[in-house]
């Protein structure tokens, strides 16, 4: 009886998590809809602790609209679940981003889950400017293998040179991919 409990968890555990091999990983883009074409599905907008903004697409970038940072780095951001991240391999965070006026922003790579210390790449000073302009980051994963694991660009307060006042940033091209 026992071992047919653990055959059907097992089995649920398969279901509900999929697992993609490293191989696959390796092989394919993780990130789903990094040009916002049309929407940005499957990216998760939030606001919390004071800031304010609105999301939206306008000619294929993503617009966020901040009227304020709030009280921390991820006070303004956007998510993209569903990242795999395998210990040993190396990854490229690749985007274009600017913005209205000129100032940092985060790119962090975390666990999508408490403890949120869980952090495999966090860059809180990623200085945009004016100008389109593509940015690139790599780490490698050093915990064990996190298949829930999630993407995070954050538009909050992350250090003195974030922008003050109502700003707009746009962000297209993301990509995340093993490095080759």
């Amino acid at each position: 009886m026992l071992k047919k409990i653990f055959t059907l968890l097992a089995i649920i555990a398969l279901v509900v998590v999929p697992v993609c091999s490293a191989a696959e990983i390796a092989e394919s883009e993780q990130v789903k809809n990094g040009t916002f074409d049309t929407n940005y599905a499957p990216w998760d907008f939030m606001i919390e602790a004071g800031g304010d903004a609105n999301a939206s697409v306008v000619n294929g970038e993503l617009k966020i609209h901040v009227a304020s940072i709030g009280k921390e780095y991820w006070s303004v951001r956007i998510t993209h679940e569903k990242i795999q991240y395998v210990k040993g391999q190396t990854y490229v965070v690749k985007f274009d981003a600017r913005s209205t006026t000129p100032g940092t922003i985060a790119l962090v790579a975390e666990a999508n889950f408490e403890p949120w210390n869980n952090t495999y790449l966090r860059v809180l000073d990623v200085a945009l400017t004016d100008k389109m302009a593509t940015y690139t980051y790599e780490f490698t994963m050093k915990n064990p293998r996190d298949n829930r694991a999630r993407l995070v660009f954050c538009f909050g307060k992350c250090d003195e040179n974030s922008p003050k006042g109502e700003h707009d940033i746009y962000l297209d091209n993301i990509s995340l991919t093993v490095k080759k």
